[in-house]
């Protein structure tokens, strides 16, 4: 939501209406990390079942400096302008301060090569380090410029791979099973390849720490039946 006029939203008789359970769950989130928040403070809260797509929300409505929701119908009989929230780019670098607003787990990588900084880690605790070229982990923001952003590392994890053969005495080509199909040794299996399904037998199998996006750049292989 990168060209939303948030002051617009805080100060003046804005609506704005989520046509999507998953896009209010987005709005309600940019929201919380920019200290727009409930009266009750709750951050993962929408209220969509309530309206559905004609769910609209909006900040300081009746003076209580939160968070409201209403039908678009209601907010317009009160005079409110009513703003459809459509999902931008989803936003993929954040500054440090939004590393710490949005408290999602992980290594976030400082993108400006030119910096001392290298990552702030956010762990599962909420706890916050802090890696720069002359120190170790430590819990300081170490001057962090504003202008600086960081990056999600995509997370890895282990995934099973299978070598399959096309031909006696082949080369060894790597698969994915699909549907994380349980294949053994020897099983004749079908494959998708660049030329169109071909036939293989299992030859081997083994792990590797992948992203779950290069985990899914592998082919896919099933069993023959």
């Amino acid at each position: 939501m990168n060209k939303f006029d948030w002051n617009k939203f805080k100060n003046e008789k804005i609506a704005v209406n989520c046509r999507t359970e998953e896009a209010a769950k987005e709005f309600i989130e940019e929201c919380y990390i920019r200290g727009i928040k409930w009266i009750n403070g709750a951050r993962n809260i929408t209220y969509y079942n309530i309206h559905g797509a004609e769910i609209a929300y909006t900040f300081n409505f009746s003076g209580f400096d939160s968070l409201e929701y209403a039908s678009t119908c209601w907010y317009k009989q009160n005079g409110c302008e009513i703003v459809e929230y459509t999902s931008e780019k989803k936003q993929t670098e954040f500054t440090f301060q939004e590393v710490i607003a949005r408290n999602v787990p992980g290594v976030y990588v400082c993108t400006d090569k030119g910096l001392r900084i290298k990552y702030v880690v956010i762990n599962e605790n909420g706890g916050v380090s802090i890696k720069a070229n002359y120190s170790n982990l430590i819990n300081s923001t170490l001057g962090i410029p504003g202008y600086a952003r960081f990056k999600l590392r995509e997370s890895k994890k282990q995934y099973t791979l299978f070598e399959i053969v096309h031909a006696v005495g082949g080369k060894h080509y790597t698969f994915r099973a699909s549907g994380n199909e349980n294949l053994k040794p020897r099983d004749f299996v079908i494959c998708d390849t660049s030329i169109g399904k071909t036939f293989g037998r299992v030859a081997g199998t083994f792990t590797k720490e992948l992203t779950e996006k290069e985990y899914m750049e592998y082919k896919e292989c099933w069993r023959a039946m």
